[in-house]
């Protein structure tokens, strides 16, 4: 869904995780391309598609695979990311999309109570791209909202 959104799938340099297995494939000098997409507890068959789709174009661009059908648009990298929490709690009403391009002090949403009084609107902290979403209606104070992945190093 990135990809549609920006004509190009979005790349996320991420830090190391102590005690992951992409930080001991790194140890042992190997390169690591990691998927994540889709929504947790579930399969999606789309992210799946795209995922395999991608596993075979990084198979033919090593040689690895007769490919006929690679991309030209390279990927947009996105060099941090974070979260954007809640500061209350509530019922949370989403105003964006994931692949949304979002600026800093943009209206990301709004969380309030029951009768939908109390609200609280939840802005951008940071210029980016949104590459994550919760997607739980009910929200507590300090939990992970839209995940913001900004293009600079």
């Amino acid at each position: 869904r990135l990809a549609e959104a920006f004509g190009a799938p979005v790349m996320l340099h991420a830090r190391l995780r102590d005690g992951s297995l992409r930080q001991a494939a790194r140890e042992a000098g190997a390169k690591v391309l990691l998927f994540e997409a889709g929504e947790a507890m579930r399969f999606d068959a789309e992210p799946i598609a795209v995922g395999v789709a991608g596993v075979l174009r990084v198979l033919a661009a090593l040689d690895m695979l007769d490919d006929e059908t690679r991309d030209d648009e390279p990927p947009i990298a996105c060099w941090s990311s974070a979260w954007v929490r809640a500061r209350g709690s509530g019922i949370l009403q989403m105003e964006v999309d994931l692949g949304a391009q979002v600026e800093d002090g943009q209206r990301l949403g709004r969380i309030a109570d029951a009768f939908g009084d109390n609200g609280r609107i939840v802005r951008a902290d940071r210029d980016g791209i949104v590459v994550g979403l919760t997607r739980a209606p009910i929200v507590h104070a300090g939990d992970a909202l839209v995940h913001i992945a900004t293009t600079g190093e």
